[in-house]
């Protein structure tokens, strides 16, 4: 079932089966190793411990649009241990997978903010949205405003913000609807849209 799970929900392909004792799954490269009660993983250990799932050991996977994989995860009845919340990393949720062990599911901001870069090197001066909304919610989830509330008044009107005082619109990524909504806006309002860091014109 961790496989199906993996595999089915969160985009992992298999590179080994031995089952029911043991599998092996890969995404991008993150290489996950899954051990049954039948493998050697779950032997005791020398002073009579016996390895189990679940815990607080995590692993990150980066994701364009969170919201929507939340939305599927969701519906496909996973659990999770956390609404999403925000931190300097950018917005993130604890789902456990079917042997309760869990996954840090965070949105893509490191990769936004590797391209960033990129262009700063080249001589522009790039801004995010997520570089001025996250602190801000932040800040109002500590004042007690709710989650949902704080980004629905913050992100997207901030990110908006910003957009019409760049110069151009760099669109990253796989599927997102909140990139869409960028990339839309920017386009209303006379913006320049690129989608790839090649197209970018020198300063």
């Amino acid at each position: 079932r961790a496989e199906e799970f993996y595999v089915d929900q969160l985009g992992f392909v298999v590179e080994q089966e031995m089952l029911p004792a043991f599998a092996r799954i890969r995404r991008d490269d993150l290489t996950l190793w899954l051990a049954g009660p039948a493998s050697s993983a779950a032997r005791p250990m020398p002073d009579g411990g016996q390895p189990g799932p679940g815990g607080w050991n995590r692993f990150v996977i980066e994701v364009d649009d969170l919201a929507a994989v939340v939305e599927s995860l969701g519906a496909a009845g996973a659990v999770f241990r956390n609404d999403v919340v925000n931190g300097p990393g950018g917005r993130q949720i604890l789902v456990e997978d079917p042997d309760g062990d869990p996954a840090r599911i965070e949105a893509n901001v490191a990769a936004m903010t590797a391209t960033a870069l990129a262009l700063h090197r080249r001589g522009h001066l790039p801004v995010m949205g997520e570089w001025f909304a996250l602190p801000l919610i932040e800040a109002a989830e500590s004042a007690g405003d709710d989650p949902d509330d704080a980004f629905d008044a913050i992100f997207h009107p901030i990110a908006e913000q910003v957009l019409a005082r760049c110069d151009a619109c760099l669109r990253i990524g796989g599927p997102s609807e909140g990139a869409d909504r960028m990339v839309a806006t920017a386009r209303r309002l006379g913006k320049a849209v690129f989608t790839g860091l090649d197209e970018v014109p020198a300063p």
